[in-house]
């Protein structure tokens, strides 16, 4: 180390404020100009070089410098960069792998919500296909939710009549929506 590297070493293991501000605005431009061609980034640069010295103050009574000032900022900054490019490629990663976990799992909602529809569509046309009496029973039944005893009354015939529809259409539309049997959608259609 030359006598002038080493006797401003000195001084800034004693503190000595002007000492670091004169070392900090001689080599602050040049650091930031030399971690740019690290990390492609002004503000990314320049915050690196400035945790650099905020390093060397915090650390100044224990620093041991064998080379030029110059060369162990020079290695300080390459370290940062070189760590801050290995974080922000692991936040990078990370970010790619949730983007990739949501694109996904859009897909499957979209998936999902149109096999829904598809299956409301295949449970109307169903229903749409049961005897026009047996039909009606069920919607009053189902979609109006009324008793076995209300719909008997409303249509004036027997809650035997309503049962006996009721088993009739749901044993058909269990028929016709078997593909679909564990499907939560049909679980409280299919429930007498």
């Amino acid at each position: 180390m030359n006598p002038k590297d080493q006797k401003l070493l000195e001084a800034l293991k004693k503190g000595n404020i002007p000492v670091f501000e004169s070392i900090f605005r001689s080599y602050y431009p040049n650091l930031c100009h030399f971690a740019f061609q690290y990390v492609q980034d002004k503000a990314v640069a320049e915050n690196v070089v400035q945790e650099t010295f905020v390093r060397i103050w915090e650390n100044r009574s224990t620093i041991i410098i064998s080379k030029s000032i110059q060369n162990y900022l020079l290695e300080m900054v390459k370290n940062r960069c070189l760590n801050y490019l290995e974080h922000a490629s692991v936040r990078r990663k990370y970010a790619e792998k949730v983007r990739s976990k949501v694109t996904i799992e859009r897909k499957e909602s979209q998936d999902i919500q149109f096999f829904e529809v598809g299956l409301s569509e295949k449970i109307q046309t169903s229903i749409e296909a049961l005897p026009e009496k047996r039909q009606q029973i069920f919607r009053m039944c189902k979609q109006d939710g009324l008793s076995y005893k209300q719909v008997a009354e409303k249509l004036g015939v027997s809650v035997k009549t309503v049962e006996n529809h009721m088993g009739l259409a749901l044993k058909e539309l269990r028929q016709s929506l078997k593909e679909y049997k564990n499907h939560f959608l049909l679980f409280s259609l299919f429930q007498e």
